[in-house]
């Protein structure tokens, strides 16, 4: 039902009905989000349509510019158009907070696009500095660099916090527990995966269709394996992010000019871009393996919608990376005079192709998806956030007494602790078995009494893991 022009225009008296206020103001709020709607799409047109190609024509035309010279110019206008969109659809959510154990993750990712705008707009400004005349303003680019690639690992690793979180909510159970509950019968495959394991057990597993079963061992659904696998290496991929960017700041402000193929290969950057390089490919092959068992081996996950979230995802860290890939090939076989022309058109294309994967992230975690519930905890916060949602614009508009508790929107934003937590035990471990959690199929060989015990299975449902943050930090 369409509010009443009359009804909004009306002065809204401080001796108004608490109940009527609220109404009104309520009325107003949707007008108002449904007038930044059209101002944000009229915005973009006038963007796309109008001030890009004039500019390109008043440099080409009148300024006789430089390619170069297009580079900023048409990345800020591109900046520009996806950061609102984003913040507009952080803003949904935060407005909208009724399962904010869920939204608290989908608030993160989103974040991607306004981090990686400004760092590659901060790297195309170094660049292009180091292109007219400044040379040492290129070693700090890598520091833009690098914080777009630690958020990218966050990012990873809070989509799979989503995942698991939106499991243990729907099915109030662990993650783990879900899946093993929903398996069919057809997925029970019998244990012939090496020649050393040969006891006659069969359980549901997840095989792994690129690697042969003699190298990589297929990991067990019906016990917390699977999901300990996959949770442990993107937590890794989320620890050796921050500090391989630590390395490659350090490595790009003390490079020296020796640019020969020894001082290449003896250079800490390169081989820890190497170890990242790994790890991270073998963090997004477990989400595409967990999206297989809880999607295709079972549809618990599929009222999330996850196939666009897992492309808005995946997407932009793979499309990134083998573009960045890419563009580093091209430079190798036809190296440019200037190294800085690499970083800045690298910069360039990241800020364009932020448009597409705003929209995208716009298209896949709509604020809708995550209505109001009315049974169990998650009815009882929207009780609760009902309440201080009424109170806080009654407040907002009377301006009387001391202001009410809001949902804490800095906290939801900033707040790491469950992420500092989890990688800080997985750095910890790295001292003591950095590769037993990864490749560990001759150590599961040894041991076919403990794989074929059902006290071993029975221990591991005793004690689950922490599958996911704390939920009650919101609530």
């Amino acid at each position: 039902m369409e509010p009443d022009p009359t009804e909004l225009s009306a002065p809204l008296n401080d001796d108004t009905d608490d109940d009527e206020l609220y109404e009104r103001l309520q009325r107003r709020h949707v007008v108002k989000e449904k007038a930044t709607y059209v101002c944000l799409v009229l915005f973009i047109m006038l963007l796309l349509a109008a001030a890009l190609p004039a500019m390109l024509y008043w440099l080409a035309a009148y300024r006789k510019a430089t390619p170069d010279k297009f580079l900023l110019p048409v990345s800020l206008i591109f900046a520009g158009i996806s950061i609102p969109i984003s913040i507009h659809g952080i803003r949904q959510h935060l407005t909208n907070f009724w399962q904010p154990v869920l939204q608290v993750y989908v608030v993160r990712i989103l974040w991607m696009v306004p981090v990686y705008a400004i760092c590659s707009l901060c790297e195309l400004a170094f660049s292009l500095a180091a292109i007219h005349g400044a040379p040492d303003m290129l070693k700090f680019a890598s520091i833009p660099a690098a914080l777009r690639d630690c958020y990218e690992a966050y990012t990873v690793l809070n989509f799979f916090y989503f995942m698991s979180t939106y499991l243990e909510v729907h099915f109030d159970a662990p993650p783990y527990k879900v899946l093993q509950n929903a398996l069919r019968t057809e997925d029970v495959v019998p244990v012939t995966h090496t020649p050393i394991v040969t006891p006659d057990i069969s359980y549901p597993i997840v095989s792994h269709p690129i690697m042969s079963p003699y190298v990589w061992a297929p990991w067990r659904l019906d016990t917390s394996d699977f999901f300990d696998q996959c949770r442990y290496v993107i937590l890794l991929y989320a620890t050796v992010a921050p500090l391989n960017g630590l390395v490659d700041v350090l490595g790009s402000l003390a490079s020296s000019d020796d640019a020969s193929v020894t001082a290449a290969l003896l250079s800490p950057k390169n081989w820890l871009d190497f170890v990242q390089f790994n790890v991270a490919n073998h963090a997004i092959y477990c989400l595409v393996l967990f999206y297989y068992a809880t999607c295709k081996k079972s549809n618990i996950l599929v009222p999330a919608e996850p196939f666009w979230k897992f492309v808005a995802v995946k997407g932009l860290v793979f499309g990134t990376f083998f573009q960045d890939l890419g563009i580093s090939a091209y430079f190798l076989a036809r190296p440019a005079k200037d190294p800085a022309v690499q970083s800045a058109i690298k910069a360039t294309l990241m800020c364009v192709e932020m448009l597409l994967f705003a929209l995208l992230h716009a298209w896949a975690f709509p604020a809708a998806q995550f209505g109001r519930v009315a049974e169990g905890w998650l009815g009882a916060w929207g009780d609760f956030y009902e309440v201080q949602r009424r109170e806080r614009r009654l407040w907002r508009h009377r301006r009387v007494g001391r202001a009410p508790p809001g949902v804490g929107v800095g906290r939801v934003l900033f707040d790491v602790s469950d992420v500092h937590r989890e990688t800080s035990q997985v750095a910890r471990g790295l001292a003591r078995q950095p590769l037993e959690r990864i490749v560990s199929p001759l150590a599961r060989a040894v041991r076919p009494k403990r794989a074929a015990s059902p006290a071993a299975d029975a221990d591991a449902d005793a004690a689950p893991p922490d599958a996911s943050p704390d939920a009650g930090t919101f609530v």
